[in-house]
């Protein structure tokens, strides 16, 4: 018994034990990068093992850089490659030279209204000329930029037969689509003696008839142009009527009777001249007479009206049937 009281009185309580202290880690310390420091060398062999020293450290510390093609790595603000800077010196130099040949005011598009063709120059149409810009290749009509398109504007200039000289006869056809790009511009030879070449108003002389093809060949060039599209001109029965073809009415777009034009130039009968004047703002058939220049004019006019005169066809074909229908 005196032995089990011994042993009890030697146990220590668990309150008055020592604590243990718990071990907490260190944070690592970072490693000191290695810093060379340059001296000057004093002999050749000291520049190379110097130089070589200094890549292995650089190769260390950024081993990504090595590694990336010359492609993929930026440049410094501010630092423009040669090829580049020469790629757009022959963009601009390009871009030049097409407004050297351009006419700014000079805008032709096919199945565009006036005020889309405003917007697009923002400004009226000015001056219609022989040699006109068209629209680029990819807003082009069927048939190509210098092709021909759905709709097409023609005009011819004659010549004076017979003893007075009275008495038409074709001497220069002229065609262009509805970019206003020539898609036919030629001669005819004569098939009688002519007595008035008109150069004046007509602009034709002798020699521009010499080499000229002669009247079927052309006729039959026309013809097959007209097949299916709708003809452009002013007072176009002339210009048919001396060729000695026929043309549906309904695919007729006549500048000389559309009525609307007639309201604006104050005239029943007005001229290509005045309706340039009045609604292009264009000057045209001042002195000789340029046939490429009148359809040009004649095919603005169209375009420049087109959704109402379009409407106005529609409308009188549903009259039409409207009134088969009630006499029926």
């Amino acid at each position: 018994m005196k032995r089990k009281k011994k042993e009890r009185s030697s146990e220590i309580p668990s309150n008055q034990q020592p604590k243990t202290k718990k071990f907490k880690p260190q944070p690592k310390k970072p490693k000191n990068s290695v810093f060379v420091q340059p001296k000057l060398p004093k002999s050749e062999e000291e520049v190379s093992s110097n130089w070589i020293a200094l890549q292995k450290l650089l190769s260390k510390e950024n081993p990504a850089k090595d590694k990336a093609p010359s492609s993929l790595r930026l440049k410094h603000k501010g630092q423009k490659s040669k090829t580049t800077a020469l790629k757009r010196k022959e963009q601009d130099e390009k871009l030049k030279n097409k407004n050297l040949d351009r006419d700014e005011d000079e805008i032709w598009f096919d199945d565009v209204d006036a005020e889309d063709i405003e917007r697009a120059s923002g400004r009226k149409i000015h001056n219609a000329s022989k040699e006109t810009v068209c629209t680029s290749k990819k807003d082009l009509a069927v048939g190509g930029f210098e092709g021909l398109t759905k709709r097409i504007a023609m005009d011819c200039e004659f010549v004076g037969v017979g003893r007075d000289g009275k008495r038409n006869m074709l001497a220069h056809v002229s065609v262009v689509n509805s970019h206003g790009c020539t898609v036919y511009d030629e001669y005819v030879a004569p098939r009688e003696t002519v007595t008035d070449y008109r150069t004046a108003v007509s602009g034709v002389r002798s020699s521009d008839l010499k080499n000229a093809p002669d009247f079927k060949t052309v006729q039959k060039e026309v013809a097959d142009m007209l097949k299916g599209r709708i003809l452009i001109g002013h007072a176009i029965k002339n210009d048919l009527q001396v060729l000695f073809l026929d043309h549906p009415k309904k695919d007729i777009r006549d500048t000389a009777k559309y009525k609307p034009f007639h309201k604006i130039a104050k005239s029943q009968y007005p001229s290509l001249k005045k309706l340039s004047q009045e609604i292009l703002h264009a000057r045209i058939q001042e002195g000789e007479h340029s046939s490429v220049q009148d359809a040009q004019a004649a095919m603005r006019l169209y375009i420049l009206h087109k959704r109402q005169w379009e409407k106005q066809i529609k409308d009188k074909k549903f009259k039409r049937t409207q009134e088969k229908d009630d006499d029926s």
